[in-house]
């Protein structure tokens, strides 16, 4: 598996924590960022295809943020990974499967503004869900090494 320098993991942890930062100050000060994006497609009040035109980017910018530095953390080797293959591979499964029945979920019981909200959360939910599924199962490892380092002991 391919994976980013180790050094990369701060640079990840920095722009997860400026996307915060951002959202907070945004949220709290009503901050606007406005610039000429190009759009394939937009629809406010009509729709557009293929144009230039100004819009506030302060929400794409606090997700771009965040996407890329929960990327560069997810991404990014360990030191000390001994099975990290296996453990790796099992935590982007249950990521996956975990993520999928939230989705199902939200279809069931979430409508309008509501269930755009839980597609916005879900670009990013996977890499979340998948930080955590790892932490816990190279948690679990380590309680197995140091009971199995215990037992040799006695």
């Amino acid at each position: 598996m391919t994976e980013f320098k180790r050094y990369w993991k701060f640079v990840g942890v920095f722009l997860l924590f400026a996307a915060i930062v951002l959202a907070i100050v945004s949220s709290l000060t009503g901050l606007k960022i406005t610039l000429p994006v190009f759009a394939i497609f937009s629809k406010y009040i009509e729709a557009k295809y293929f144009a230039f035109f100004s819009t506030n980017f302060t929400d794409e910018l606090v997700l771009l943020l965040f996407i890329a530095g929960l990327m560069l953390i997810v991404f990014c080797g360990n030191k000390k990974d001994v099975d990290r293959e296996i453990i790796r591979g099992r935590a982007m499964f249950r990521a996956v499967l975990y993520n999928s029945f939230v989705l199902i979920f939200s279809i069931l019981f979430f409508y309008g503004q509501g269930f755009f909200a839980i597609m916005v959360f879900n670009l990013f939910s996977t890499l979340l869900i998948y930080l955590l599924v790892l932490f816990l199962l190279q948690r679990n490892e380590q309680v197995k090494d140091n009971d199995a380092e215990n037992e040799e002991l006695h």
